[in-house]
């Protein structure tokens, strides 16, 4: 009864980080906090993405400055799961890309699936990561593995992302939230 499980669904959009979403963990996690819980383990509602990074919709209308604004939101908040005495888990099935991996990051243990994929592709479309991946990646795989990842864009499956140290486990898809569970116990 210490754990959460909180779950990113929004199918429509690859379950990506809109606004409203940051604005919900942010709440989420106060709340978690006030209730004495001691960790959270986030997962997504579909089988095919964990999180599909930021809001594809939401940032193509973005003006050069609301971009900048948005990727100081996204920071903040990934910044503040880092800051969190909360024990956070990144249960991860499906894709997780951009601003899911950068979230998946911010997170304390990530946990994933044999079939699940994980990566930085935002180099593909022109940009960078806005997230703070670009300082946290580092710190997980080193500068030259971090700088290979980011400007290829490529995705990496469980097994090489467990041997790089960016996730702590792997599991069968259905046994996924019971790892999470297991690590935390």
């Amino acid at each position: 009864e210490q754990v959460l499980i909180s779950t990113i669904n929004r199918p429509r959009d690859r379950n990506s980080i809109d606004t409203a979403l940051m604005q919900e963990l942010d709440a989420l996690l106060t709340r978690a906090e006030d209730d004495s819980l001691r960790a959270v383990i986030f997962t997504g509602a579909q089988e095919s993405y964990f999180i599909g990074g930021a809001d594809g919709v939401e940032m193509m209308a973005c003006s050069k400055e609301s971009a900048m604004d948005f990727s100081r939101r996204i920071q903040a908040l990934f910044n503040r799961f880092e800051q969190s005495p909360l024990i956070l888990v990144s249960a991860i099935d499906g894709l997780c890309f951009g601003g899911g991996f950068e979230f998946a990051m911010a997170c304390d243990f990530r946990i994933m699936s044999h079939t699940a994929r994980i990566g930085l592709p935002e180099v593909k479309v022109g940009i960078i990561p806005g997230g703070g991946g670009t300082q946290r990646l580092p710190a997980l795989v080193g500068t030259g593995k971090a700088m290979e990842m980011i400007l290829t864009g490529r995705l990496y499956k469980a097994e090489e992302a467990l041997s790089m140290g960016l996730v702590h486990g792997i599991t069968p898809q259905e046994s996924l939230i019971k790892e999470a569970q297991t690590l935390l116990e």
